[in-house]
């Protein structure tokens, strides 16, 4: 059986008080300089580089010694003057109180249960018109079916609003292009009378005897256009959706190809136009090649899972 020496009890002794005392130095070293940037962090800096050398010899020595070099020489763009700790207590009751106010439905599904109350789903669709989109216009124009009369009307009248502002802004504009000379600024109201006839087809804001005439409009306004902005992807992008909306595949996938070559940068939202046109045609090697170069997409909630789905499928 072997026994521990007075020496090396020593040893270790003197050991343990070298490892303390290194600790305790490295810690108010390193501490004074995160005083510099946190006065109000004082003790817990200390105790936190103490701590942490004390129960990591060797590394905890370096990495010390590494924060301690940043905080001295690292510089930041904006230097905080005043810093102290948050009040939890204060910062949770100023805190504003996020919770779902629809649940886990779908909100169209809601909208049409007679037994949610009318006051829920009216604020279901201002939520919707606060967020204007073709999905969310088409859920309130399905609110028109709603055997509540209070949800109807709000519903009709979200839509009359909205088809109102468009005709309202369609209307100044036809004025000034009238009135206007100047073959650029012709071109640059064109452009707008454009994209805002789109707009009445995209929303569903006009009669189905309507659209042809509108999407006509929109063709002629784009062509007035281009007489000035011919290289415009913004164009040719609104010329290929109008298409695509006719179901001339052969056209549109030409706008989409003409409004990538102008566009400076990889139009990535371009690139799901071109795949479903391949997809319609059954050429599906190609929405794979397609959907496997699109970048940007990653954020795209809609489309990720599609996109993601062709890029891994054999």
């Amino acid at each position: 059986m072997q026994t521990v020496s007075v020496n090396d009890a020593n040893t270790l002794l003197y050991l343990f008080l070298a490892h303390l005392s290194i600790s305790l130095l490295i810690a108010a070293g390193s501490s004074t300089y995160l005083m510099s940037r946190f006065p109000n962090s004082r003790v817990q800096g200390f105790l936190f580089f103490f701590l942490f050398n004390f129960s990591m010899p060797v590394i905890g020595y370096i990495s010390s010694l590494w924060i301690s070099y940043y905080l001295k020489n690292g510089v930041y763009t904006e230097k905080i003057k005043k810093t102290s700790l948050v009040d939890l207590e204060e910062f949770g009751y100023n805190f504003i109180n996020i919770h779902r106010e629809f649940g886990e439905g779908s909100v169209q599904d809601m909208i049409k249960n007679k037994y949610v109350p009318t006051e829920k789903k009216i604020k279901a669709l201002v939520s919707l018109s606060d967020n204007m989109s073709q999905g969310n216009m088409h859920i309130i124009k399905d609110s028109l079916s709603s055997s509540d009369d209070e949800v109807r009307l709000y519903g009709f009248s979200i839509m009359d609003k909205t088809e109102r502002e468009l005709n309202s802004k369609i209307y100044r504009l036809l004025e000034s292009f009238k009135a206007s000379d100047g073959t650029e600024k012709r071109a640059s109201i064109a452009k707008e009378l454009a994209f805002l006839y789109w707009e009445m087809v995209y929303y569903e804001l006009s009669d189905d005897s309507l659209v042809q005439f509108l999407l006509e409009k929109v063709v002629h306004y784009i062509d007035t256009a281009m007489e000035v902005y011919l290289e415009d992807p913004k164009l040719y992008v609104l010329l290929g959706r109008v298409y695509m909306f006719n179901k001339d595949y052969v056209n549109a996938e030409l706008q989409f190809t003409l409004a990538e070559r102008y566009s400076d940068d990889k139009l990535s939202y371009v690139m799901p136009y071109l795949a479903e046109i391949n997809f319609i045609s059954g050429d599906y090697d190609k929405v794979k090649s397609i959907l496997k170069q699109a970048q940007g997409l990653d954020l795209n909630s809609k489309l990720y899972p599609i996109v993601e789905q062709w890029r891994v499928s054999s």
